[in-house]
């Protein structure tokens, strides 16, 4: 029956989600916030921000987002969850200190402070379950499956795992105190003070050529499918090319960022940061009931625990 549905689907929707393809909305949410102690967020394609949420107690410094929620950390060490959906307040906690940065690990929230340590807590409730010890003042961090990222005012960047610590140093050095951290398949983004972009190479830690700049100092890096948005102290965003730092567009945010985070469309089933052919065919291949629960289940766009018909509809009007 599966083989059936898939054979008979490809020939009479291949042509409309080629079609698609020139012209097609993509899905994705870029969220900023800064002084204010407000988020915001825009397509990152049109860069036409509106007010998501807030109001911190503070400043804000990181974000970051799971399926349900955007967690907005303060000048203060407030965390504040909002619903991704409505942008509606939930619940605000706190840890001791400030929250430099945030990263989402296996379902808990990952929060940096500048006393060098990583508390580890839960993204419902804000429970405190462990503390890492960082051997830096932590400022930025990005995680790639267990490995943590870490940098800070020293300008180098320290490798460890998520679950235990156990940092050791992987890369550096900057030209001044690392403020943002990003990473791709291949390389780690860290951009500081001064404007300067350095890349990583994820296997190695060694520096690869070249380093570029933006004017004013980085505040945030986040990668929208293969290019860089860079967010810097005068509230511009640059979308680079991060082969070699050429300025691809830019747009204004109505705040100075100090935080920026991206939620991809959720029909970007490869993580490429596009959805297209490879992505269509990913659905078909699982169509039908889901064998486990949604998580387990990313073509079921709509949650109702299979992938058919609307789950497609949902993906074509995200192509591009």
């Amino acid at each position: 029956m599966t083989a059936t549905i898939q054979h008979s689907m490809l020939g009479t929707v291949v042509s409309l989600a080629l079609g698609l393809a020139a012209g097609g909305a993509g899905g994705a949410d870029l969220f900023v916030a800064g002084t204010l102690g407000e988020v915001y967020f825009a397509d990152p394609d049109v860069g036409e921000f509106e007010l998501f949420g807030g109001i911190c107690l503070a400043p804000i410094q990181s974000l970051a987002i799971d399926d349900a929620s955007v967690f907005a950390g303060d000048l203060n060490g407030g965390i504040l969850r909002l619903d991704i959906e409505t942008g509606d307040f939930m619940e605000v906690y706190f840890v001791t200190g400030d929250a430099t940065d945030l990263v989402v690990h296996d379902g808990d929230l990952l929060v940096s402070t500048s006393f060098g340590e990583i508390v580890r807590v839960e993204t419902v409730g804000g429970a405190h379950i462990r503390t890492l010890a960082s051997p830096i003042t932590v400022q930025a961090m990005a995680i790639d499956g267990d490995d943590l990222y870490i940098a800070g005012t020293i300008g180098t960047v320290y490798k460890g795992n998520a679950i235990t610590g156990d940092f050791q140093f992987f890369g550096g050095t900057c030209l001044a105190p690392v403020q943002a951290l990003a990473i791709d398949q291949t390389s780690l983004y860290a951009g500081d003070e001064t404007g300067a972009i350095l890349r990583f190479d994820l296997a190695t830690g060694d520096i690869t050529d070249p380093v570029f700049f933006v004017g004013n100092g980085v505040t945030a890096i986040v990668m929208d499918g293969p290019d860089l948005l860079v967010s810097t102290f005068a509230g511009t965003i640059w979308r680079l090319d991060p082969g070699d730092g050429a300025v691809l567009d830019t747009m204004t945010s109505p705040i100075v960022v100090s935080a920026m985070e991206l939620v991809p469309a959720a029909a970007d089933l490869d993580g490429d940061g596009t959805v297209g052919i490879v992505d269509f065919l990913a659905l078909l291949a699982v169509w039908g009931p889901c064998p486990g629960p949604p998580a387990g289940c990313p073509a079921d766009l709509d949650g109702d625990g299979a992938v058919g018909v609307v789950d497609m509809l949902m993906l074509l009007a995200d192509w591009g």
